[in-house]
């Protein structure tokens, strides 16, 4: 809210300044069955069935969001300008970098591919879809350019679990794990069927290819971000053991029980002082896409 024209409102209290002094935000309200309610069930039916009907209600609900995102997202942006800083902090390398909350990865059960136990305490991948999508279509960055990263404590041994169900016998990558199809094989959160709606939405003469990455997913091929040209990348931000080079210690200011903690380089980029470091881990512009959630 612009501090020159603040918005004035009628409320209960009465006709009332909005509060124009903190930080701005964008606001809208949703109905929940147009938005995400119900497509897990809808998502078994595409899986199971070949549904193309069951999938297009699954688009028409991930329309809906984006539509409302976009209600929120470009008043935002019309009262802050923020997409010119991103704009101009991805042309200078930096990846748009979307980080949902997988606290618990179990979402597609692989046996039923209905919603598994883990599907209500994760950020929504329909969600993220009109999220990235909004992002695309509104400031005009291109998929190649944004990545995707989450630290969730249980990918790996929910990855290590689906490799040893899997009767395909194909190991499950903790990418793969939040892709959520490897194959024939369904399971974790979903981030295959963003990249399939992502692409679905294109123009006909889009340059963008949003399913690139998905392989390198599969395959366990990791790819520093700077080094990246043309793949919407998904990241393990836990998995730094098996390179040191991945992460970077941050010194935690005033603190007590850490003085610094390790943090992957694809988050914070590379050493400022080395430039081969920082071409290939130049930083991100961090999305967070929480989930909120009563745990017990």
């Amino acid at each position: 809210m612009s501090e020159l024209h603040p918005l004035v409102v009628d409320s209960d209290p009465g006709r009332k300044e909005a509060d124009h002094f903190g930080s701005p935000v964008g606001v809208v309200r949703m109905d929940p069955g147009k938005s995400y309610s119900g497509i897990g069930e809808l998502l078994r039916e595409a899986i199971d069935d070949s549904d193309p009907e069951a999938w297009g209600k699954i688009k028409s609900k991930i329309d809906y969001t984006f539509a409302q995102l976009d209600l929120a997202l470009s008043a935002l942006e019309r009262e802050t300008g923020f997409g010119r800083e991103i704009r101009s902090r991805v042309e200078n390398g930096q990846k748009l970098l979307f980080k949902p909350n997988l606290v618990s990865i179990l979402c597609i059960d692989p046996q039923t591919h209905a919603p598994d136990v883990g599907s209500t305490a994760c950020t929504a991948w329909s969600f993220v879809a009109a999220l990235m999508r909004w992002f695309h279509d509104q400031l005009g960055i291109r998929y190649h350019r944004m990545a995707l990263g989450e630290a969730g404590t249980l990918t790996p041994a929910a990855a290590a679990q689906y490799s040893r169900e899997n009767p395909e016998g194909r190991t499950i990558t903790p990418e793969a794990a939040i892709e959520g199809r490897v194959g024939s094989y369904f399971c974790g959160w979903g981030f295959y069927f963003v990249r399939k709606y992502l692409a679905e939405s294109l123009g006909p003469d889009s340059r963008d290819d949003p399913m690139k990455g998905y392989d390198e997913s599969i395959d366990g091929t990791y790819i520093p971000p700077g080094l990246v040209a043309d793949k919407l990348m998904v990241y393990d931000l836990n998995r730094v053991f098996d390179d040191p080079g991945k992460g970077r210690e941050i010194e935690v200011p005033g603190g007590v029980n850490f003085k610094s903690i390790t943090l992957h380089k694809v988050v914070v980029g590379g050493s400022p002082d080395d430039p081969e470091d920082r071409r290939a881990y130049p930083g991100c512009v961090l999305v967070n896409v929480p989930k909120f959630k009563v745990h017990s």
